[in-house]
């Protein structure tokens, strides 16, 4: 880089006064060194006045940086593009800049991250007409409406299904409708009406929905209807049932044996077949397939391990003994496992619970088969759309479910169904009568090009939740460590409308190519809603 900078002169266009057409004056000129990534330049800006209308004040248009700023648009592009595309940490982007020459302040490289998502959220809201256009060439849009924060307010994320573009993110205090109005009412007068909405069974979005989009299909996520089935059917059992099986030391016990097992070189049969009943326990985190609760309830596939496991042991101590061998591994064995059968007077209702669990849990698999989640490549895929004809089949399953409810209330205690049981299916029957008409929403027909097509609408607001994980996995990358909340609620509306920056269709909409974002920086109207 040059030590010496380029200089450059930057004039109003208007010479003339408005009012009386005299000759505007030279007011004052102003020197200021930008730094840019071509070098740094000494720009002289100049700006004129009349010297009858003292407040007729003409500025010169300033290409190469913001106002008051002495780093160009270009940098702040650049910046932005290490920082938010390629997930560049803060001292890594120092030492880019330093390689190329250019010595920017690690302080001062953070206020141009966070003014380069002010300048996306500006470009993205000049961009709405463009991006209304690309909606009804599609046909149409499919709205996704959800939010993330694990405590105080929260980010809100209003997404297209079909074009995949982020059509706008902001703060809000919480899911309550007052607050959530606002900004589906600017969605609909920037892009109109969607032909479907997606939502979770949040309350507050039911009732803003209603009240700006009437009429319009409404699709609850499966994903989060079934999470709220499982609330229903294992709170607070499942909470109760680990818990007593946590305070047994069971867990504790098998792992120091383990630990213990593995330590010695040389096993005899008797010791390895212990080893590996206990690495065969142990493993039981694999039966929920990496889900969380309540598609899993581990604590219940742990107990039933160990069930099995007792058996096991209890032949192979026995088939010891007939030869007149002793087993004294075996026996400890069966002794941290005897932990989860103790007396009923002591424990009497953690067998009792684990069965009702069970059936619990039949339940829960028989609504999963209905709503098609399937256990593929993917744990509870979603991904697969459905035909009218799946639809209609999934209605009918629905009602042959409640049917198989009513039929349970009617019979009474039938295999097991416990008064509380069946007051809980009574609550899932009214559940699924509410939700109904919103699970199997009929697919669309719509105009594309030209063309009538049926398009077949998602099931549930995996797209959004897969953009809140990608913000969060971001933040993770660029502080280093997990404790990203309160930077998420700061940074998340534009960090999330960045996103699109990844979305080709979008940049060539918006920007032309990701190296014109400098020049659309330059062209944001100073009286954008976003302060720059």
């Amino acid at each position: 880089m040059s030590s010496e900078p380029e200089s450059t002169r930057l004039e109003p266009v208007r010479r003339q006064c408005d009012r009386c057409s005299r000759m505007l004056w030279v007011q004052k000129t102003r020197k200021r060194f930008i730094t840019t990534l071509a070098g740094p330049i000494e720009a002289s800006i100049v700006t004129r006045h009349c010297p009858d209308h003292k407040d007729m004040v003409s500025r010169p248009k300033n290409d190469i940086s913001p106002p008051k700023s002495i780093y160009g648009y270009d940098v702040i592009a650049e910046t932005g593009r290490l920082r938010f595309i390629e997930n560049k940490q803060v001292r890594e982007i120092h030492q880019q800049f330093l390689e190329r020459g250019i010595h920017i302040p690690e302080r001062t490289i953070y206020d141009l991250c966070d003014r380069f998502l002010l300048y996306v959220t500006a470009v993205h809201r000049e961009g709405h007409p463009a991006i209304s256009r690309l909606l009804k060439k599609r046909g149409g849009y499919v709205l996704h409406v959800d939010s993330s924060g694990h405590h105080g307010p929260m980010i809100l994320l209003l997404r297209d299904s079909w074009s995949g573009v982020r059509l706008h993110a902001a703060p809000i205090r919480s899911e309550a409708a007052e607050w959530v109005i606002p900004h589906l009412q600017e969605v609909k007068v920037r892009f109109g009406d969607p032909l479907a909405i997606v939502r979770d069974m949040s309350k507050g979005f039911k009732a803003a929905i209603e009240t700006i989009f009437p009429g319009v299909y409404v699709i609850v996520c499966h994903y989060h209807f079934l999470q709220a089935v499982g609330m229903r059917l294992f709170e607070p059992y499942y909470p109760r049932f680990r818990g007593r099986i946590d305070r047994r030391g069971v867990k504790k016990r098998l792992r120091s044996l383990q630990r213990t097992l593995q330590r010695r070189a040389q096993k005899n049969e008797e010791e390895s077949l212990a080893l590996s009943i206990v690495e065969d326990i142990l493993a039981y985190p694999k039966d929920g397939k990496g889900l969380g609760y309540p598609f899993s309830l581990p604590n219940v596939d742990f107990y039933r391990r160990c069930l099995d496991a007792s058996v096991i042991v209890r032949k192979a101590i026995m088939d010891q003994a007939r030869n007149n061998i002793h087993s004294p591994i075996l026996s400890h064995l069966e002794d941290s496992l005897r932990l989860l059968s103790p007396p009923p007077a002591v424990l009497g209702r953690l067998h009792a619970d684990y069965e009702d669990l069970e059936r619990r849990w039949s339940w829960f698999q028989r609504i999963r088969k209905v709503l098609r989640y399937r256990n593929g490549p993917i744990p509870l895929s979603t991904r697969v759309h459905l035909s009218d004809r799946d639809l209609e089949k999934g209605r009918l399953k629905l009602d042959w479910l409640l049917c198989k409810i009513e039929e349970v209330e009617r019979i009474g205690n039938v295999d097991g169904h416990t008064r509380s049981l069946r007051k809980d299916l009574r609550k899932l029957a009214t559940l699924i009568k509410e939700h109904r008409h919103e699970l199997f929403a009929p697919n669309v027909k719509i105009v594309a090009n030209g063309r009538t097509a049926i398009r077949k609408l998602p099931r549930t607001n995996e797209p959004v939740e897969t953009d809140f994980r990608m913000a969060r996995r971001h933040l993770r990358r660029i502080r280093g460590n997990s404790d990203v909340e309160p930077q998420f609620q700061r940074e998340g509306a534009g960090l999330l409308i960045a996103h699109n920056l990844r979305h080709r269709e979008y940049v060539r909409m918006v920007y032309g190519t990701l190296g014109q974002m400098a020049a659309r920086f330059a062209k944001v109207s100073q009286d954008s809603p976003t302060p720059i």
